[in-house]
């Protein structure tokens, strides 16, 4: 990524997260703040509510290689990522 102009992110459903190795915690940030904060600094590259229950709060992103990022199948488990990609690489907005 060159932290250009029209950068976006894709999300990624029902996975287990990244190694917690370089990140920041925000819990009273929205998922929408999380975004835009994540956007700002060019060293972000991914980032999800850090609360998943009553439809999501909190902010976690990472900085940094992603380390141990899985598919993880549970019925129960909701926790998306969104990475941060080129806009040249993203189909449509979605997050």
């Amino acid at each position: 990524l060159d932290c250009k102009q029209g950068e976006g992110f894709i999300r990624l459903r029902n996975v287990k997260l990244p190694d917690l190795l370089n990140f920041r915690l925000n819990r009273s940030m929205t998922s929408q703040e999380c975004k835009r904060e994540c956007l700002k600094d060019c060293s972000c590259i991914a980032f999800t509510n850090s609360n998943i229950t009553d439809g999501g709060s909190g902010c976690l992103m990472w900085f940094g290689d992603l380390i141990d990022i899985q598919e993880y199948h549970d019925e129960n488990s909701e926790q998306d990522i969104y990475l941060r990609m080129q806009k040249s690489e993203l189909g449509k907005p979605s997050a």
